[in-house]
């Protein structure tokens, strides 16, 4: 998950845009070893971006969630302040009612 929409477009999220099935599924194939599976996992559907709304506390982050709000307030305080990082997961299925929307890739990251 990312937590703030300009990392997508950069941060190494491309590869999730780019392949079927998430990292599980492409990372064995990327690397030159198996280049006719990678290019059938590149043609499978349309990459989207799926927004959802979840609990701060469920979030597993890479760092403390609450560094990471400070860091954003922050910068919008003084916006030369680098941009912080912004990835986590979450360790339970997402319920359907956590999903604020559904937007292709192309429509959400100029």
């Amino acid at each position: 998950m990312c937590l703030s929409r300009p990392g997508l477009p950069h941060d190494g999220t491309e590869r999730f845009f780019e392949y079927f099935g998430g990292d599980a599924v492409y990372w064995p194939f990327v690397h030159g070893q198996h280049p006719s599976i990678a290019s059938k996992l590149r043609a499978i559907g349309s990459p989207v971006v799926v927004e959802v709304a979840v609990p701060a506390a469920d979030l597993v982050r890479f760092g403390p969630i609450a560094r990471y709000v400070l860091e954003c307030h922050h910068q919008r305080l003084n916006p030369s302040v680098r941009r912080p990082d912004a990835e986590a997961y979450v360790e339970r299925d997402l319920a359907p009612e956590e999903v604020i929307q559904v937007t292709p890739r192309q429509s959400f990251v100029p």
